[in-house]
């Protein structure tokens, strides 16, 4: 009976369409084992289908970076890169991928023959020579529809020939005569920190607490537009964002940075967005520079044609008269030769000065000052030296006197290796032959480059203080570790690209500091601790600076 029963119970199940537990599972393990192993096999695949076909495959980085330029994108719309690119070579070494086609260095040997040795040593100027080396599409993401300029040309040749015509007016031999104009603005800047710390008046209410790192921006931009057009725009006499400029620098700053990244879209970006303003009837700040500069150019030209009506010498210029500034300069070498320096070298030139002069110096004017009040041991040091140097003297401190003080210059020198103004990598092209960096060799198509704050946090190079703010290591460390500090010290860039402008911002920087922190005492409002905020929009920009100010009492000071 129990037997019959079995055979019933198992016809049943046969003819309902059922199977054994046992049995059912095994098609499903056989096809999940299937899958399994056809994953694992695509999988390996793939992986050296792309180490065959992406050559970048072996250098390391962050795993969405090799697929897509949307992870570079997100880190500079976080304004944050400086401080990524620093972890990514601080985990994964020397040279690192953050991009399909992107990759940063950070071996000096390696970064200095990319941007000065190669040059240097190549016949000819080889294509691998690191003066030849062309500028990366990044640099598109600045360009204006028909306006050139030494900052956005990418070609090596283009570039060294609108240099040249400029190179006079920037070099060092050139300060001394651009002196008065900082002058100028350092007076007027005193003056509205006196303000500050005076009784209030109906016209100057006291204000004890300022943002720093705004006044710098107010300094750095009209010192910048003195020495360009013995005027100030007028920021420092305002004291506001005239025209909303600043707001529409900086914006233009992450903009641009942003479409470098994928620089094909610039063109059309730059029509969009031009379109989208007009029909919002905003007016573009950048016409207030436009007609500032404009009114300048034809005040000039007026004046210097009176002056060779009154039989002054050919080119308008009066030995005797107020300094010349660039714009004067500029219109000599226009009159000289016409097709050599044309009217779109003029406005190159007038307008690099603002867009490129104020952010960068004014970042570093408040780095400076940021550390030292974080470190009040250096601050006293300096003040010292700066009274020795200058007992009981109310008149300016001239360039070359302050370049005289030893401390003064290593604080600069260290605040702009712990602040460079730049934090996103100076990408270049790799050459048609490729190049061998590394132990790597990067194929032609690659863009590749060095972050100045990569460099100037290596401990290799600087120490295990390297993240300690010391103007000491610059004065104290032996002979070979100084020359390999000062070749990996690159706030200016490296090369033949370095900032044509840089020698303007160290004679700002090196004739303000002084004059400002023998009259006035500072105390970071929120402590020495706490570590302010910037962002990283290929600018390093500090958001804010929240300092009390208070007159200090020396005699002989006013």
């Amino acid at each position: 009976m129990a037997t019959m029963a079995t055979k019933s119970s198992m016809v049943s199940m046969a003819s309902t369409g059922q199977q054994p537990q046992a049995q059912s599972q095994t098609p499903l393990l056989a096809v999940s084992l299937t899958l399994l192993l056809t994953l694992l096999l695509v999988k390996f695949l793939a992986t050296h289908l792309l180490r065959h076909l992406d050559p970048l495959h072996p250098i390391p980085g962050p795993k969405w970076a090799k697929f897509s330029n949307l992870w570079y994108l997100h880190q500079i719309r976080n304004g944050n890169f400086h401080r990524e690119n620093m972890a990514l070579h601080e985990r994964y070494g020397p040279i690192v991928r953050y991009g399909p086609s992107r990759v940063s260095i950070a071996d000096l040997e390696s970064v200095r023959m990319v941007y000065i040795l190669s040059g240097n040593n190549s016949k000819n100027g080889g294509e691998n020579s690191g003066g030849s080396l062309n500028k990366s599409t990044w640099y598109q993401g600045w360009n204006k529809p028909g306006i050139r300029s030494i900052f956005t040309e990418r070609d090596h040749r283009t570039h060294a020939q609108m240099r040249r015509k400029f190179a006079s007016v920037y070099s060092m031999t050139s300060m001394t005569s651009y002196e008065g104009f900082v002058d100028e603005c350092i007076t007027l800047l005193r003056l509205r920190f006196d303000e500050m710390t005076t009784p209030p008046t109906p016209t100057h209410p006291t204000k004890q607490t300022l943002d720093f790192a705004w006044w710098m921006e107010c300094f750095a931009a009209d010192t910048v537009s003195m020495v360009t057009y013995s005027k100030r725009m007028g920021f420092l006499d305002a004291g506001e964002d005239i025209e909303a400029l600043m707001s529409f620098l900086h914006g233009n700053l992450r903009r641009s940075a942003q479409l470098g990244v994928f620089a094909w879209m610039t063109p059309l970006a730059v029509q969009v967005l031009g379109v989208w303003s007009a029909l919002k009837g905003e007016r573009n700040p950048m016409a207030f520079v436009r007609d500032f500069a404009v009114r300048a150019i034809r005040e000039r030209r007026e004046m210097r044609a009176l002056k060779r009506v009154d039989g002054r010498n050919k080119h308008g210029e009066d030995e005797c008269d107020t300094p010349r500034d660039f714009l004067d300069k500029f219109l000599d070498f226009h009159e000289r030769d016409p097709e050599k320096f044309d009217q779109m070298d003029i406005t190159i030139g007038l307008s690099a000065n603002l867009v490129a002069g104020a952010d960068t110096t004014a970042a570093s004017l408040a780095a400076i000052f940021y550390h030292l009040h974080r470190n009040p041991n250096t601050l006293t040091t300096l003040r010292a030296e700066i009274e020795a140097s200058f007992p009981n003297t109310d008149t300016h401190i001239t360039f070359k006197e302050a370049q005289g003080l030893p401390y003064l210059q290593a604080v600069i020198r260290e605040a702009l290796r712990m602040h460079p103004a730049t934090g996103l990598c100076l990408e270049r092209d790799v050459p048609k032959s490729g190049l061998e960096l590394n132990g790597h060799f990067l194929p032609a198509g690659t863009i590749f480059g060095a972050n100045s704050w990569v460099l100037h946090y290596s401990k290799a190079i600087f120490g295990e203080d390297a993240d300690v703010f010391k103007p000491e290591r610059w004065l104290e460390t032996d002979v070979e570790r100084l020359k390999e500090m000062n070749r990996a010290w690159m706030p200016f860039g490296l090369g033949s690209r370095t900032c044509i402008g840089q020698h303007v911002s160290m004679l700002e920087m090196t004739k303000m500091v002084p004059e400002v922190i023998r009259r006035f005492e500072f105390e970071l409002v929120d402590g020495v601790e706490k570590e302010w905020e910037v962002a990283n929009y290929w600018f390093v920009i500090p958001k804010a600076l929240p300092m009390k100010i208070s007159k200090r009492k020396v005699e002989g000071l006013t």
